[in-house]
């Protein structure tokens, strides 16, 4: 008759398996940590990405856009997939060097257009539009406001300075009812228009006059654009500042 053999076969004692856990958790768990942080990275990039696509792409639109239009579609927590976007334009200059001695400043465009017409843009970005030149215009500084008046309108605003450069852009002016510009405190007023034109358009205040040199087709902004994650999340997720010439029409 065969004999049957059996092995004894000892399995792993319970401290031996707890050891064994625990290399493993020794060894897995920095592993674990350095796959998350690269997950958390590489979706952070993935983000950075994306919103930078989004602005990218608002800010090519503007190339085809006049100042007015610009103005009008301005973006605010704006559904772009899962991103949102804002942006701002504001008037810009080179006042800071050429006027105020290095001292930061604030802008205002006063845009005389070719039909007559008359585009504001004041220092933190709000317009008015007239179908015609009001004969009198007036802005002044206040603390870290202004104010600015013209036919009928009126339009109280922060000044991030104490300064503020008035822009009249006049190349393009068909003439009309001589305007008067009241320049308050602070304010100091750049007119850029055609020779014949510089004794239609009045100054009361501290005015520079420049004669036949410039276009009247575009004016310079400053646009800044932000992408966010959420509606709720104050941290914006990518931001980007240019400046532009835009169409004055």
């Amino acid at each position: 008759m065969r004999k049957l053999w059996r092995h004894n076969r000892k399995g792993f004692s319970l401290i031996e398996v707890l050891v064994s856990v625990a290399i493993f958790a020794a060894v897995a768990l920095p592993l674990m940590s350095v796959f998350l942080q690269s997950a958390k990275t590489d979706r952070a990039a993935r983000n950075v990405m994306n919103a930078n696509y989004i602005v990218q792409d608002y800010i090519e639109t503007l190339d085809t856009r006049t100042y007015k239009q610009a103005l009008s579609a301005l973006p605010k927590l704006e559904a772009h997939g899962d991103y949102y976007l804002s942006a701002t334009i504001e008037p810009y200059g080179n006042a800071k060097s050429t006027l105020f001695a290095g001292s930061d400043c604030v802008y205002a465009h006063l845009v005389m257009r070719s039909d007559g017409s008359l585009l504001t843009v004041l220092p933190d970005g709000q317009w008015l539009e007239y179908s015609s030149v009001p004969t009198d215009i007036s802005i002044s500084l206040s603390g870290s406001g202004y104010t600015f008046s013209a036919g009928g309108k009126t339009k109280a605003g922060t000044a991030a300075h104490s300064r503020c450069a008035v822009i009249v852009n006049a190349m393009n002016w068909p003439g009309g009812p001589s305007p008067l510009i009241s320049a308050g405190a602070g304010c100091k007023v750049l007119v850029y228009c055609r020779s014949n034109d510089v004794s239609d358009i009045r100054v009361d205040g501290e005015a520079y006059y420049h004669k036949d040199i410039i276009a009247g087709d575009t004016s310079l902004v400053r646009v800044a654009a932000s992408v966010y994650d959420s509606k709720t999340n104050p941290k914006p997720v990518a931001t980007t500042e240019v400046y532009l010439s835009l169409r004055n029409e």
